[in-house]
């Protein structure tokens, strides 16, 4: 899923271990790019940024259907022992409303 706000999307970024981050400049005049700070100093990605980019890799890189998952449930409808608990599905709707009204009031 790709979702975009104001021009922003969830595209993974790039990052190296141990290498500072330098403002771009331009070429033709050597001045630093514009909205660049003023004093020249350098950006630096700290650790944890380093690990969630990582993760974010890694969790990109997983399928996003479990094959063995939905084979074993299609196996089981086939043969008849598939039983659905209709309150436990009941009460799972119930609480994702309940968690989904709550996050729109920002609680």
């Amino acid at each position: 899923m790709n979702t975009k706000i104001n021009g922003v999307d969830s595209r993974p970024v790039a990052v190296t271990g141990g290498q500072p981050v330098t403002r771009p400049r331009d070429v033709a005049s050597g001045e630093e790019s514009a909205g660049a700070a003023v004093g020249g100093a350098d950006v630096s990605i700290t650790e944890g940024a380093r690990q969630l980019a990582t993760l974010e890799k890694a969790i990109a890189a997983l399928p996003i259907v479990d094959e063995a998952r939905v084979a074993a449930a299609s196996l089981a409808i086939e043969q008849g022992r598939y039983q659905v608990d209709g309150q436990k599905v009941a009460d799972k709707l119930i609480r994702m409303d309940y968690d989904l009204s709550r996050a729109g009031d920002g609680k």
